[in-house]
């Protein structure tokens, strides 16, 4: 059964990439996904599978100086009306809607915080059809120096709602729903004066896996490299941040079931 997404909350991802094919044969090699080519039309636009189910895409960067990044979309009813939203609550529009043939239109914007998001308003593209399942997103963390005035933001304008859960090292952590959901699809992390000078704000997409040091040995292998070693939680998982060959930041995740 595909996911049902509400309205704001995540539910699709890409990434920009210098070399599509390149970064594609990289990502494929390394989770298993299958690709889709769309065709010169669409740039070469790659849809992402895993198990025949889709789970995101790989596209041309228009900004061969920025590092690739994998992008969130937030489910949007009208994509006009979040453009005015996201303007009227401080954040910054990077590129204004347009319609993606007839699948979805798309905005992509920057918060107040610095970290760069998307909507995108469905039409025959609904999504992702896999979520929180081995090859596909599994979780997703906004990651930034001050709480606010990120969460504010994303409070008014998607109407999105919080809580604090305490960390076994007993630390606090912000968990992130969207309207109308009961499960968290994220949460917050304040990294304070650990995210150096020059990296801002951003999403981090966590990808799930069944071994995430396989995983990360397997990046290597395949000219990625380690930002950081498995870390582990109890009770949440054991996860890995990894860096692609065009430098585009992930991560890898095993939940504890």
């Amino acid at each position: 059964m595909a996911p049902r997404f509400t309205e704001g909350a995540p539910y699709w991802v890409d990434m920009s990439a210098p070399d599509v094919p390149a970064t594609v044969d990289f990502y494929r090699r390394l989770f298993g996904w299958d690709a889709e080519d769309l065709g010169e039309e669409s740039g070469n636009y790659t849809m992402l599978s895993y198990r025949g189910q889709q789970v995101g895409a790989i596209g041309p960067s228009f900004n061969p100086q920025a590092d690739p990044a994998w992008i969130v979309y937030l489910k949007s009813p009208d994509a006009f009306n979040s453009t005015k939203a996201v303007e009227a609550a401080g954040g910054t529009v990077r590129m204004p809607p347009m319609d993606v043939f007839d699948q979805t239109t798309v905005a992509q914007f920057t918060d107040p915080g610095g970290a760069e998001f998307a909507i995108s308003q469905p039409k025959k593209h609904q999504g992702a059809e896999r979520w929180g399942q081995t090859g596909a997103v599994t979780w997703l963390e906004l990651i930034v120096r001050q709480p606010e005035p990120s969460l504010s933001f994303y409070q008014r304008v998607f109407g999105w709602t919080t809580r604090q859960e305490a960390m076994s090292d007993g630390s606090m952590y912000t968990l992130l729903t969207a309207a109308d959901s009961r499960e968290p699809f994220g949460g917050l992390h304040v990294a304070g004066a650990a995210l150096p000078p020059d990296v801002a704000s951003h999403w981090m997409v966590y990808f799930a896996v069944e071994d995430c040091e396989a995983v990360a040995r397997e990046a290597e292998r395949l000219g990625g490299s380690r930002v950081t070693e498995p870390m582990t939680v109890p009770e949440v998982g054991t996860w890995v941040t990894l860096r692609d060959p065009n430098r585009g930041v992930f991560s890898a995740m095993t939940g504890t079931g």
